[in-house]
């Protein structure tokens, strides 16, 4: 796909969407009612277009499972790896001769890769609009 910002771009499961244009998305943002009137005493109420595919309650009960089992397990793999890392981490630091606070940091630059990963993935999503960005970091890990 080139990297021409397009009114409307195919989403293959939900058809036709906006784009991540920020002129045609605030074009439709800008014409949508929302009640309230965005102060603090009467804030905007902001909810989903009836029917949207886009909507979680919309969802098959199907579809719901799979993102969250999906969720669940990336969850339990990510913690699995930085627990079974620190189990060996007496023989880590015998077998390579070295403090155990080198050893520890290990673990901890892998738990900071999270944080450092997501924050410029966040970034590069909204503020350069670079819609596919928050699933790049799993392609420069290692794959077994």
């Amino acid at each position: 796909m080139s990297d021409s910002r397009a009114a409307t771009l195919h989403d293959i499961e939900v058809g036709p969407r906006v784009s991540s244009d920020t002129k045609s998305t605030n074009s439709v943002l800008a014409a949508r009612e929302y009640l309230g009137r965005g102060t603090s005493e009467d804030p905007y109420v902001v909810d989903w277009k009836e029917a949207d595919p886009q909507n979680p309650f919309n969802w098959s009960k199907r579809r719901k499972w799979i993102i969250t089992s999906h969720l669940a397990f990336a969850t339990w793999v990510a913690s699995f790896c930085s627990s079974s890392y620190s189990a060996g981490l007496t023989y880590t630091t015998t077998d390579l001769h070295i403090t155990k606070e080198i050893a520890i940091l290990g673990v901890s630059l892998f738990v900071l890769g999270f944080m450092v990963g997501y924050v410029v993935c966040a970034f590069s999503t909204t503020v350069l609009a670079l819609t596919n960005s928050f699933f790049q970091p799993s392609l420069l890990g290692p794959h077994e």
